[in-house]
């Protein structure tokens, strides 16, 4: 485990720490194993979805995933689908592909393919995507409803903890700078603190 602390802001000082763990399967044990019943309300997941949920390197290439109809394999749905029944609507989807960029084709594909990964009897599997989340000045209003939606939820909780699967990439070594961003809005406009625990992918 690596652990960094943010330089103090206000009256409290949040901390990124991240677990590295083989598969998704793996980071759901970890996870399940770290929330505390009588904190359940006060936990969120945000899970992204290329090398998490579409664990093979070769989807995030354009085209292939449509090409090859790729599809979220059993073993992740239904590690999926616990997370789900833990954390309810607090588990989040956050992705950086845009479906509307034709440059990606597979883009809209790999999003209509993990939306459909929804309880016919509960709410949507909230997604926000468009996030360019290792650029602070790109996709801010993505990254605005991001902050309003967790605001809403959980703007009643004075301490928060934030889960998050992502996987290992060489294009994504500052992987932490989205989600300390997103903890310091969470600060500023509702006055909620949270700290991070962050589960790498790293086969």
């Amino acid at each position: 485990m690596e652990s960094e602390n943010m330089l103090e802001k206000g009256t409290y000082t949040p901390s990124y720490n991240e677990v590295f763990c083989k598969s998704f399967e793996d980071a759901v044990v970890e996870i399940a194993s770290e929330t505390d019943e009588d904190e359940k309300g006060n936990e969120i997941l945000l899970c992204d979805i290329d090398g998490v949920l579409f664990p093979n390197v070769l989807d995030k290439l354009p085209v292939y995933a449509l090409w090859n109809n790729s599809e979220i394999p059993d073993d992740i749905q239904s590690h999926l689908w616990f997370l789900r029944e833990e954390f309810g609507d607090r588990l989040m989807v956050l992705t950086n592909r845009n479906p509307e960029l034709n440059l990606f084709l597979s883009s809209e594909y790999i999003v209509d393919r993990t939306r459909e990964i929804t309880d016919p009897e509960g709410a949507e599997l909230k997604i926000f995507d468009s996030l360019y989340k290792q650029f602070p000045f790109l996709g801010r209003e993505n990254k605005r409803e991001v902050v309003e939606h967790i605001g809403e939820i959980c703007e009643d909780m004075g301490d928060l903890t934030i889960f998050a699967i992502e996987d290992w990439s060489t294009v994504s070594l500052n992987r932490k700078t989205y989600l300390l961003e997103l903890v310091s809005h969470l600060y500023k406009q509702y006055g909620i603190r949270s700290d991070i625990l962050n589960y790498v992918i790293k086969r």
